[in-house]
């Protein structure tokens, strides 16, 4: 019997080992997602001690006091058992990277639970170890927080020295920078304009969608070569002074901005913060530099630029200086003119929806002025690739996919649901809503219920604050052909058992932390 219990023991020692592991991961993912922001990483805390491990919590702090019996530690293993089978089919959309930087924390993490473990054992009398095991399960999230608290001078170090030695090659290589910033439509005006210049030029891009300091220092540290003539970088803001200490990094010589939206306004606080910030890119040129602006966007219009470099618009109003009309649209791709400087010329791409037209035309007219010729454009363009979730299209298991996953914005959404109706029907959109949009959320995502309504024969909703008040919209026209999930995966087995073929939008697949 004293073998058996001894078994028992060491079980309950393995299991809370197991579910500590799977609490401590899916907090770290969560605080990786949210960029290591200690203001979002706090939602995570709360949502784990009032949302979805609510009711693990009660259960545990009841068992506690009652593990010195060999049958509630029985009952303790099934229950985290059962618990870790179940959080187990929960899939994440994104896996948690194993950087450095996560590796230093689990370390610190681990030393923060053996330091106030042992206290717990000292000051207070428990029944078992396992009781002090089964408190830092309960307390978890909130000695990950103050880990990342203890890590934070250190990592900011880290960080400052990547920054530095970045700046320091730059300076070293003199190489042209091109600034991209905007709201919505950065990385695919990124991937366009190397097209346009890398046949020219000796041009890096910085990869996939590295935008932050860190991610550009990276690259730039890891990537730059001194025969670089030209390097393009994606800057990103999610919250103020980002863009500015983009610019004091790189010092870019030219610069476009895409456009304004309600993108980050949650943490930006108002529309005129994200402009003022966006802008910092336009106001950081030389004289001698290049700003491409987007003409058809009033709230970059109205902005007083306090650079003296040479501002070129571009849009749909033929008041620009690169101006993009007669568009024809469908599931083929796009044409349109393009008329500047007196010239007039015809382009086609493969690309499909209508803000790709304004990314073409912004890059066309920083192209242009760079010296490109016109015909090597119009070549280039009639290239360009589809970028995977960015309006890409798939065939798979008698369905076409329309991937505009990476992320979204009121504008994309709008253009993604135009090229939507292109397609036979039935019409199935997988969608979140949009998210971050602060004060705008509610009404962005009502107003694009009714959108949705008039496009689709099916809205599969995964479940987040956006998506919830498109549901609302979509109650109140009495649309019924709508059911909202608990995530990706549930969306794709809820629609394969609907239908057997048709036309999938999945619009926007957000990340962990936005479902919270």
């Amino acid at each position: 019997m004293e073998l058996f219990k001894n078994v028992i023991e060491y079980l309950s020692i393995i299991i809370s080992a197991l579910m500590f592991v799977r609490i401590t991961n899916h907090q770290l993912n969560l605080l990786q997602q949210s960029h290591y922001h200690f203001s979002s990483f706090k939602k995570s805390i709360r949502y784990f001690y009032l949302g979805s491990w609510n009711n693990f919590l009660w259960p545990l702090i009841v068992m506690i006091f009652f593990l010195d019996k060999y049958y509630i530690q029985i009952i303790y293993i099934i229950y985290l058992g059962i618990l870790l089978y179940l959080k187990h089919q929960t899939k994440v959309t994104i896996k948690l990277k194993f950087t450095p930087r996560i590796q230093r924390l689990y370390f610190i993490i681990l030393v923060i639970n053996i330091l106030v473990g042992s206290s717990l054992l000292y000051l207070f009398i428990l029944p078992e170890l396992i009781s002090a095991l089964g408190i830092l399960l309960l307390i978890s999230p909130v000695l990950i927080f103050i880990s990342s608290l203890i890590t934070f001078p250190i990592e900011e170090l880290i960080a400052k020295y990547y920054h530095f030695r970045a700046k320091k090659k730059l300076s070293k290589y003199q190489t042209t920078i091109i600034g991209i910033t905007g709201s919505y439509g950065k990385t695919s005006t990124k991937n366009i304009l190397y097209s346009m210049l890398k046949e020219e030029y000796q041009v890096l891009a910085t990869e996939k969608s590295y935008n932050t300091m860190n991610g550009v220092s990276k690259n730039i540290n890891n990537l730059l070569d001194k025969l670089h003539q030209m390097m393009i970088v994606e800057m990103g803001a999610t919250r103020r002074k980002d863009i500015t200490k983009l610019v004091d990094l790189t010092h870019p010589k030219y610069g476009i901005v895409t456009g304004i939206g309600p993108q980050h306004l949650e943490s930006f606080k108002s529309l005129e913060n994200i402009v003022n910030e966006k802008m910092q890119l336009i106001d950081s040129l030389p004289s001698d530099g290049i700003g491409i602006i987007n003409g058809d966007d009033n709230l970059i219009e109205n902005y007083n630029i306090q650079s003296q470099c040479r501002i070129i618009k571009f849009g749909l109003d033929k008041k620009c200086d690169y101006w993009a009309h007669e568009i024809k649209k469908g599931n083929q791709g796009l044409e349109f003119k393009i008329t500047y400087q007196g010239r007039e010329v015809t382009v086609k791409t493969k690309l499909l929806g209508k803000h790709n037209v304004l990314n073409i035309l912004a890059c066309f007219a920083l192209a242009r002025e760079l010296g490109v010729k016109e015909s090597d454009l119009v070549y280039q363009i009639m290239l360009l690739e589809p970028v995977k979730n960015r309006l890409s299209i798939d065939v798979n298991d008698g369905f076409t996919i329309i991937d505009d996953a990476f992320n979204s914005n009121p504008i994309g959404f709008r253009n993604a649901l135009e090229v939507l109706s292109y397609y036979p029907s039935p019409k199935i959109i997988i969608t979140p809503g949009i998210v971050e949009a602060g004060e705008k959320e509610e009404e962005i995502n009502y107003q694009l219920s009714q959108l949705i309504s008039k496009v689709c024969d099916f809205i599969i909703l995964v479940k987040t604050k956006g998506s919830i008040h498109i549901l609302r919209g979509l109650e109140e026209i009495n649309y019924s052909n709508v059911i909202i999930v608990d995530s990706f995966q549930k969306a794709i087995k809820t629609m394969k058992e609907k239908y057997q073929s048709g036309t999938v939008l999945i619009e926007n697949d957000v990340s962990d932390i936005y479902k919270i």
